[in-house]
């Protein structure tokens, strides 16, 4: 373990050319810091045989007895990690090889400074490479209970193997549906966390060619709806605001959490709406058509944010949270108010 700065995660299922493209390009930088391990879920392609293949002393792969589930997949893609950071990637994404070396440098920089968790975002900052966020309310605030795409977060070794039930967040859909802020709430507790600048993840070069293979994990779940209608946001919050009080977070904490999520939430399905189904990646994955209307698209906005302000209102009255309810009514005023006289742009 000591000899991996970082372990590069993947979870894996029936991608075989995808993921090998992503395997190939982690492994085409030459440093001896880190290691990719490649999770299988019993995939029926071939996968696990054929990514054998590949010769190379860095790379790990292991199949599981059985299909575990996808979200169980990637805590056990994680498990197998040895690096004293363990990197979680979908096999349908990518991550920059150009910049690798310079990530492991800044791995080794925040953790003198005792960051146990981290988020890879593509925002680029000319003054710094990173921000930390410490322990307790800023680190919660930043990381906790978010619906945020796994890939680029990353663990410290040692604080994700502390978390003793860490499998059951994957292993139960009550936890959301990609349960990696759940681990940054509890680690938040303990730990900083940092964000790390730059498109290592390589966001902006994500590819659609994966939506030839339909997602799994979709097809299988009982809730239908996706992860950017008002519906979902709202069974988040609440997912969120049943898990702090379970983890016995101050009540003027998860308050605070629930309303910077409730606005987050807010200005996704209001403000960000009409630019998320129109994204080939967000749609064709699942099997649904692009919305050109864009009359449509404004009355349903609208209507989202109204769904979400109705649940969030009767949430607040019947918890008797005043505080709460003046900082919901405020919001989401503005939001809508700046979505009425930006619309179009």
């Amino acid at each position: 373990m000591d000899s991996y700065i970082v372990s590069f995660c993947i979870a894996t299922y029936q991608r075989y050319e995808i993921v090998k493209e992503l395997i190939m390009e982690l492994l085409s930088v030459d440093s001896d810091k880190f290691e990719v391990v490649v999770c299988d879920n019993c995939s029926k392609d071939g996968s696990f045989e054929k990514i054998k293949e590949i010769k190379d002393v860095r790379l790990q792969i292991y199949a599981n007895d059985r299909n575990i589930g996808s979200l169980a997949n990637m805590c056990a893609a994680l498990d197998r990690g040895r690096g004293h950071y363990l990197f979680y990637i979908n096999d349908r994404d990518n991550v920059d090889s150009f910049k690798i070396k310079k990530l492991i440098t800044i791995l080794e920089r925040i953790d003198k400074e005792d960051v146990a968790f981290a988020k890879c975002i593509d925002d680029f900052s000319p003054e710094r490479d990173y921000d930390i966020f410490l322990c307790g309310r800023e680190a919660l605030l930043e990381f906790g209970c978010r619906i945020a795409h796994p890939t680029g977060y990353l663990y410290r070794y040692d604080a994700w193997n502390s978390i003793v039930k860490r499998r059951n967040l994957f292993e139960q859909q009550c936890y959301g549906d990609y349960p990696f802020t759940q681990i940054c709430a509890i680690l938040s507790q303990a730990y900083n966390g940092a964000i790390i600048y730059g498109d290592i993840c390589n966001l902006k070069r994500r590819r659609i060619d994966f939506s030839k293979v339909k997602s799994g994990y979709y097809s299988n779940r009982k809730d239908k709806r996706l992860w950017y209608t008002p519906e979902v946001q709202w069974r988040e919050l609440m997912i969120a605001y049943k898990f702090l009080i379970i983890e016995g977070i101050d009540k003027e904490q998860v308050d605070e959490v629930l309303s910077s999520r409730y606005q987050e939430y807010l200005r996704r399905v209001v403000i960000e709406y009409k630019n998320i189904i129109a994204k080939p990646e967000n749609t064709l994955h699942y099997n649904l058509e692009l919305s050109n209307d864009m009359f449509l698209t404004r009355v349903k906005s609208i209507r989202n944010g109204l769904f979400l302000w109705r649940r969030m209102i009767s949430f607040c009255t019947n918890m008797k949270k005043k505080d709460l309810l003046k900082r919901t009514n405020y919001d989401t005023k503005q939001i809508i108010m700046l979505y009425l006289t930006d619309y179009g742009r």
